[in-house]
């Protein structure tokens, strides 16, 4: 699994690709996959990203690599409101297997067609009567103002957005 860092493609950052010194680790196992002895490569590699990735150098050279070294893989641009998960966040995954193993990618990462929505409260762990609304949880009132921008939910939402520290600067 590989979720290198994300600031080098995302359309808020410098999208600096390759340039930027947080790719440099990406770059580094991209190099030692290429170059590692076949006996200590892996079975398969999952990695993932914002969706800027996909136009990326570094995904370029990322596959170069796995050609190189016989992988076959498959790319997607995902959210986990399609596995009926309910926070909107796409992301893009790159499967890599092996090309003798390359039957188990198929339509295996495909999304299931169609699926239905659901309740945060599903998804809360604890008592499910308890008021969460009490003073411990409750947003404070000069907060509300940001209300729109921090996804405010209940229990009764069927999403939620991500949200990062980038947002809003």
């Amino acid at each position: 699994m590989m979720s290198p860092p994300c600031q080098p493609y995302t359309k808020r950052g410098k999208e600096l690709d390759s340039a930027d010194p947080r790719a440099a680790g990406l770059k580094r196992l991209t190099n030692v996959l290429r170059t590692c002895p076949s006996a200590v490569l892996p079975y398969g590699i999952l990695l993932e990203n914002v969706p800027g990735f996909e136009s990326s150098h570094s995904l370029s050279e990322l596959q170069d690599s796995l050609r190189i070294r016989g992988f076959s893989f498959v790319k997607r641009e995902l959210c986990p409101t399609q596995f009926e998960i309910p926070n909107r966040r796409k992301r893009f995954y790159l499967v890599a297997v092996k090309s003798s193993k390359s039957a188990v990618l198929g339509t295996a990462c495909d999304p299931p067609g169609q699926h239905t929505e659901r309740p945060l409260e599903e998804f809360l762990v604890g008592d499910p009567e308890r008021d969460y609304y009490d003073e411990e949880y409750k947003l404070p009132a000069h907060y509300l103002r940001y209300q729109a921008a921090l996804d405010v939910v209940t229990r009764s939402s069927t999403e939620s957005d991500c949200f990062t520290g980038a947002y809003g600067r």
